[in-house]
């Protein structure tokens, strides 16, 4: 942004996501400093489809990056800093980017071990509205996990930390109840599923934490290291689910999803190549409505003068004659094209 208001520029759309910062402006050769990478033209707009078919992402395919596109074109236009024609280029980008998820498998399949954990906990015990959930943890991969279930219209979520400001914390964010750690045995016999998501070095969920638990209660441990007991498996009546298991699967995902990239683009080379021609149909749109708006402007200032359907006859004739000699232009310059083209081709024959 500073960047932007040191050298005066005016029309820009400002992208940043979790992992990229990128600035996007027209009629402007000023480039950016040292540690930034600059494209222009025919780059620059691949760059942006690739980014909105999700090829630039973190996880290939991943849906969100066209949200965030939306917004930052949104918000540019609130702001007064992005014109008609750098609009033209993201809409562009955002219907690319819709075509090559419907197209093709590039988002296919999950590649997060939450959505895995919970699409594989949905498996075991149904669906989740009337369930009880135990979360375990309160870093990211447990607040996620929480956020996840609250959409899913569970009946309880409780939230067990260490720190218990933190886990009250998440537990407000998702409508929950917090508790110590200290209370997880008594936790344990009420809820239907247990996902554990610390950064402890040893087991929080053992044998002896787990022994009254409900019959047919899931397990699923997403830390890192492991924190629950692996002989837990062993237990009848448990079902455990490792992260091991839903890395391999997010891996797998993400391996096919890999394969669809050169799909997407191909179509991004494929849509390249038509833009001209809308990119000039934009221009002709663009140029007829200044053309209406100046005729209607001249139009009111004439009625106070003159008699209306002499006005709007005069009117409707300009709006011909303005319109009509640009489509002519253009019809001939690509006849003189083709023409040149079929000349070349016979003198080489």
């Amino acid at each position: 942004m500073e960047f932007a208001a040191r050298e005066s520029i005016h029309d820009y759309v400002y992208l940043q996501t979790c992992n990229r910062v990128e600035l996007y402006y027209l009629n402007n050769p000023h480039q950016p400093p040292d540690g930034f990478v600059y494209e222009s033209g025919v780059d620059a707009f691949r760059h942006l489809m690739r980014v909105a078919c999700g090829l630039e992402s973190f996880v290939v395919g991943e849906t969100e990056i066209l949200h965030q596109i939306k917004r930052a074109l949104s918000r540019a236009i609130d702001e007064g800093h992005c014109s008609e024609g750098l609009a033209w280029y993201f809409t562009e980008a955002i219907r690319v980017g819709r075509k090559g998820r419907k197209s093709t498998k590039i988002s296919a399949g999950k590649v997060s071990v939450v959505s895995l954990a919970v699409d594989h906990v949905r498996g075991l015990i149904g669906e989740m509205p009337g369930k009880k959930i135990l979360v375990v943890g309160a870093g990211e991969i447990a607040a996620k996990a929480a956020r996840t279930l609250k959409g899913m219209a569970v009946e309880k979520i409780f939230v067990s930390n260490r720190n218990y400001a933190r886990a009250l914390k998440l537990a407000r964010a998702v409508g929950g109840a917090a508790y110590r750690l200290s209370h997880l045995e008594e936790l344990v016999k009420k809820v239907d599923v247990i996902i554990c998501a610390t950064s402890a070095p040893h087991p929080i969920i053992t044998k002896e934490r787990v022994m009254l638990a409900k019959q047919g209660v899931v397990i699923v441990d997403l830390s890192v290291p492991p924190n629950v007991d692996r002989s837990i498996r062993e237990m009848p009546g448990v079902r455990l689910i490792t992260m091991e298991e839903l890395s391999e699967r997010a891996r797998n995902n993400l391996m096919e999803r890999i394969k669809e990239m050169r799909k997407v683009e191909g179509i991004i080379d494929a849509e390249l190549k038509n833009s001209g021609a809308r990119e000039s149909l934009r221009e002709l749109y663009l140029y007829a409505e200044a053309v209406r708006k100046g005729e209607i402007a001249k139009a009111l200032r004439l009625l106070r003068t003159r008699a209306p359907e002499r006005v709007i006859e005069d009117m409707s004739k300009s709006l011909v004659k303005k319109l009509y000699h640009p489509l002519r232009d253009r019809s001939r310059e690509m006849g003189n094209t083709r023409l040149v083209k079929k000349q070349e081709d016979t003198h080489g024959g």
